[in-house]
């Protein structure tokens, strides 16, 4: 006989303890208001181009 386990997403950050890194990102509006938030969810790619981009993400 066989069951069925279910997987829910993320399961290992939820079990494992590991340090993140976290990462302030800053923003600037037109009308010069900063704005930071925290994040430590962020993976780089395209580091090589002279404007390098990174992936942003959060759970909620």
């Amino acid at each position: 006989m066989k069951t069925e386990i279910k997987i829910k997403p993320f399961w290992y950050s939820d079990i494992w303890l590991w340090p993140k890194l976290i990462t302030i990102i800053t923003t600037l509006d037109k009308e010069g208001v900063v704005n930071a938030g925290p994040y430590s969810h962020i993976m780089q790619y395209d580091v090589m181009t002279k404007n390098p981009r990174m992936i942003v993400g959060f759970r909620q």
